[in-house]
């Protein structure tokens, strides 16, 4: 199942003493990934989740992993490819678009 995980994030630290840079490590639930990402890998990582979902973690204990995609977080559990989330996180915009526009339809017409 996909799931958006809001409580997910990105947070940066500065590591080096006379060459000071900044990393960046993902933070999910109470736990944070080894990996840390270079300032430029992180602006890469961006750019490229808005257009292709990008892996960023496996929580092996719960098997899970973690992707970004359209500036949100999401965890799966059923071993999904890129393509399938993106078509998942896709349809279910495409759902609570089509939910708002029911609602507007139906004040709308309570309205008149």
């Amino acid at each position: 199942m996909l799931k958006k995980d809001p409580k997910a994030s990105f947070k940066f630290r500065t590591r080096g003493i006379f060459k000071v840079r900044k990393v960046y490590i993902f933070y999910f639930g109470k736990l944070k990934t080894v990996r840390e990402w270079e300032e430029t890998e992180y602006l890469e990582l961006l750019e490229h989740q808005r257009v292709v979902p990008q892996p960023i973690a496996v929580d092996s204990v719960n098997r899970r992993q973690y992707w970004m995609f359209l500036d949100e977080f999401y965890l799966e559990d059923e071993g999904h490819d890129w393509e399938a989330v993106r078509a998942l996180v896709l349809d279910k915009i495409a759902k609570q678009q089509k939910q708002v526009k029911r609602a507007l339809a139906r004040l709308d017409i309570a309205q008149k």
